[in-house]
């Protein structure tokens, strides 16, 4: 089973970008009160992506923005 609580995984899928390199991190996102809230689990400095994780978060950024936007009035 695994814990899909945001967070550090300890885990680097792609390599070690560089020395500063935390690893992997999973990310959540919500909708709460007509905002898209992004929920790292940890306190972070940067993040880097691989350009299809970049576009998948770009996509999926946009997909929780139309549904912010329903709760607007």
């Amino acid at each position: 089973m695994t814990d899909e609580r945001p967070g550090k995984t300890g885990d680097f899928p792609h390599g070690k970008l560089n020395e500063h390199a935390v690893g992997e991190l999973k990310l959540g996102l919500t909708v709460e009160e007509g905002k898209v809230v992004l929920v790292f689990g940890t306190p972070i400095t940067w993040i880097g992506l691989e350009p299809k994780d970049a576009r998948d978060l770009a996509e999926l950024l946009i997909k929780y923005a139309e549904q912010a936007e329903e709760h607007v009035e």
